[in-house]
C-alpha cells in the first residue's frame, strides 16, 4: 500500500499521457497518408523506426516505438523514487521496522513492472481500436497490436535492471546515467538512422535490436536475450544493495 501510494501519481500522469497520445495517433492516421508520401525526411524517419512496408502499419509501428519511449521514461522516473526515498532519509525509517531491504526494493519493481505492462498492452489496444474507428482502408488486429506493445517490455526491464545495478553499487550515479542513456536511446531511435551513423554506434541503442512490430515479425530470441541481461543486472544490483550502506 505504501509503495503504491508513492508510485501512484507517477503512474497516473504517464498513463494519461500515453493513452492520449495513442488515441490521437489512431485518429490522425487518415491525415498521415499525404504527409508520409509528400515529405521525404518524414518518410525516411518513419521507415527507419517502423520498417519498410505498407504506409499504415509502418507508421503505427514507428508510433508504438515512440510510445515505448514514454513508458521507459515512466519506468525510469518511477524507479528513481527509490533513490529519492533513500537520499531524503525516509528509507531509514522504513528499514527500522521489520521491512527487509530486498522486499522493499522488489515491491517497487513489482508495481513499476505491472504499471509498464498495463501501459504497453493498452497502448497497442487503444491504438488499434482508434485506427479501426477511423476512415482508413486498413483493419488493425487488436490482439496483434497488444502483443506488439508488450514486446517492448524487455527493454523497459533492461532500463530498470540498469538502474537497480547502479542503485546497488553506485547509487549517486544511478539517476544521471539512467537519464543520459534514455536521452541517447531516444535520440538514436528518432534521428540516428537519418544521420547514417556506423552500425556499431546504432547497436548501442537497445531499441535498435527490436524488429518494430507489428509491421515486422517479433524476434523472440532477441527479446529473450534482453530479458536475461535485465535479470542479471537486477540480481547484481540486489546483491550490492543488500550489502552497501545507506547513501544520503
Amino acid at each position: 500500500g505504501l509503495t503504491w501510494h508513492l508510485q501512484k501519481n507517477i503512474f497516473v500522469g504517464w498513463a494519461i499521457g500515453v493513452f492520449a497520445m495513442v488515441a490521437t495517433i489512431g485518429m490522425l492516421v487518415p491525415e498521415m497518408s499525404g504527409v508520409y508520401e509528400s515529405n521525404t525526411n518524414m518518410k525516411q524517419m518513419i521507415t527507419a523506426m517502423g520498417g519498410d512496408g505498407a504506409m499504415i502499419p509502418t507508421f503505427l509501428s514507428a508510433m508504438l516505438m515512440i510510445t515505448s519511449l514514454m513508458v521507459i521514461a515512466y519506468a525510469v522516473q518511477a524507479i528513481a523514487r527509490m533513490r529519492s526515498e533513500e537520499s531524503t532519509g525516509h528509507l531509514e525509517n522504513i528499514l527500522a521496522t521489520k521491512q527487509s531491504r530486498i522486499c522493499w526494493l522488489l515491491k517497487h519493481v513489482t508495481v513499476i513492472t505491472l504499471g509498464s505492462l498495463l501501459m504497453l498492452v493498452m497502448s497497442g489496444v487503444v491504438m488499434a481500436l482508434f485506427v479501426n474507428g477511423s476512415a482508413v482502408d486498413y483493419t488493425a488486429d487488436v490482439a496483434e497490436y497488444a502483443l506488439a506493445g508488450l514486446s517492448y517490455m524487455p527493454v523497459v526491464l533492461a532500463f530498470m535492471g540498469g538502474y537497480i545495478l547502479l542503485f546497488g553499487i553506485l547509487p549517486r550515479l544511478a539517476n544521471v546515467v539512467a537519464w543520459l542513456y534514455f536521452a541517447f536511446v531516444a535520440f538514436m531511435s528518432w534521428i540516428g538512422p537519418l544521420l547514417q551513423l556506423d552500425e556499431s554506434i546504432l547497436r548501442l541503442n537497445v531499441l535498435h535490436h527490436l524488429a518494430s512490430p507489428p509491421a515486422n515479425a517479433i524476434d523472440w530470441g532477441i527479446l529473450g536475450v534482453i530479458t536475461a541481461i535485465a535479470a542479471t543486472m537486477m540480481l547484481i544490483g540486489l546483491l550490492g544493495w543488500r550489502r552497501r550502506d545507506i547513501a544520503v
